[in-house]
């Protein structure tokens, strides 16, 4: 058995936007003829330059996301996944809004990027096998993304997301909602400095969701994480308990 990790590093143009980077990493041991006819889950994640490496994490942190998969896949606790980190950009406070410029963002994931790797990889494209995952802004885009496009991603993972922004527009927007999408979801936060901040809209936010009839370990995963800080090291550490749920055997 043996570890065999794919990368590739691709400038990929957005429409009116910034030329940005992004980073595939496909997991897989096996080598043998069967491997060829294999499919996988795919696992789309925002701030692509903290995920993987912290040579080009604006905060010298990552979050280890290759050697976590790697490591559980070894030990048999979850499948086998393509990884596909989407760079951001200067402008992600609004790329990641769902008020300002996250439709526009969703739209360049879903219509752009997903069909992009789907036809280079051997995925499984259907929703029961796509996943989105963010930090911070780039956990209410995910969440967003999987509200509004159930149809395409199946499970969501938010670290430490920031619904507070815009006011809590986004938890003012899911209250008033008759919609009730069919997707699972994590939300993990922290205790410490801004996670303390921001738990008070995602309290608000879970009181609104369990109205809605969604179940928590079932329907989603949350967890706080006593004493963690709004870190990449801190999400290296809770991205876990997001892949068992996701993926998890």
């Amino acid at each position: 058995m043996k570890n065999s990790l794919v990368n590739n590093h691709r400038l990929f143009p957005m429409v009116g936007w910034l030329t940005r980077g992004l980073v595939s990493k496909m997991t897989s041991f096996h080598f043998h003829l069967e491997i060829y006819q294999k499919k996988y889950p795919v696992l789309y994640l925002h701030d692509g330059q903290n995920v993987f490496t912290s040579g080009f994490s604006l905060s010298g942190m990552e979050w280890r996301l290759d050697e976590t998969v790697t490591e559980l896949i070894f030990q048999e606790k979850m499948k086998e996944i393509i990884m596909v980190a989407v760079y951001h950009s200067e402008n992600s406070t609004n790329e990641y809004s769902p008020k300002h410029q996250g439709n526009e963002y969703a739209d360049f994931l879903i219509n752009t990027i997903k069909p992009w790797i789907d036809q280079k990889y051997r995925t499984k494209p259907n929703k029961e096998n796509t996943a989105v995952l963010g930090s911070s802004m780039g956990g209410i885009i995910s969440f967003n993304m999987g509200w509004e496009h159930s149809n395409v991603f199946s499970m969501t993972g938010c670290l430490s997301p920031a619904f507070m922004v815009d006011r809590n527009e986004i938890v003012k927007r899911i209250k008033k909602s008759k919609n009730i999408p069919n997707f699972r979801f994590s939300i993990q936060n922290g205790t410490e400095e801004l996670e303390a901040q921001f738990q008070p809209s995602i309290t608000k936010l879970i009181k609104y969701l369990n109205k809605k009839g969604y179940k928590e370990d079932s329907d989603y995963l949350y967890r706080i994480y006593d004493g963690a800080y709004h870190t990449e090291s801190a999400w290296a550490i809770q991205v876990k308990d997001t892949l068992l749920f996701f993926f998890g055997l």
